[in-house]
């Protein structure tokens, strides 16, 4: 063991070792979570939020850009599936500003995520009520729903308009 140890030190060069020494460090610095690119994350609790009535348009201050009141100046991340608001600013990565789902940032996601469209035809800026969709488009937004109930926030209900309370 100590003769084959022997040879390949004298056969290292000093080529060898310093590129052993850099694959550790990008090693290291791939399993290694950065802080600045979770700025995001803080350890500050959730504020309390009433669930409430969402439409469109309110739902379009939560795209991960404007700051809100009631998130203490956050710029906080709802989306509606199935006219379920989720609060996904957990995943900014992904529904943030830059991420791979931004295009559901404030928006109505649930005709996207069914079909598998990241394009803006994908979200409407009227009341969707997804009549078209096939049974396994559904079946895949059921699973999209499922997993955010899980995952996120409920915030409240997609309505198409506020009712106006009688007195």
């Amino acid at each position: 063991m100590d003769a084959i140890l022997n040879q390949v030190w004298e056969e290292c060069t000093v080529v060898n070792v310093v590129l052993i020494v850099v694959i550790l460090y990008l090693f290291t610095q791939l399993i290694t979570p950065n802080p600045a690119t979770h700025s995001h994350v803080k350890n500050e609790p959730e504020p309390e939020i009433a669930p409430r009535e969402y439409t469109l348009e309110d739902l379009r201050k939560f795209d991960g850009c404007t700051p809100s009141k009631e998130h203490n100046g956050r710029k906080p991340i709802y989306m509606a599936v199935k006219g379920t608001v989720f609060d996904v600013s957990r995943g900014a990565d992904f529904y943030g500003p830059g991420g791979p789902y931004a295009i559901f940032a404030g928006r109505d996601a649930s005709r996207g995520l069914a079909t598998y469209d990241l394009t803006d035809s994908a979200v409407k800026d009227t009341m969707d009520d997804l009549s078209d969709l096939t049974p396994d488009e559904i079946e895949v937004l059921d699973g999209w729903q499922e997993s955010f109930t899980l995952k996120y926030i409920v915030r409240g209900n997609l309505v198409e308009a506020h009712q106006v309370k009688e007195q």
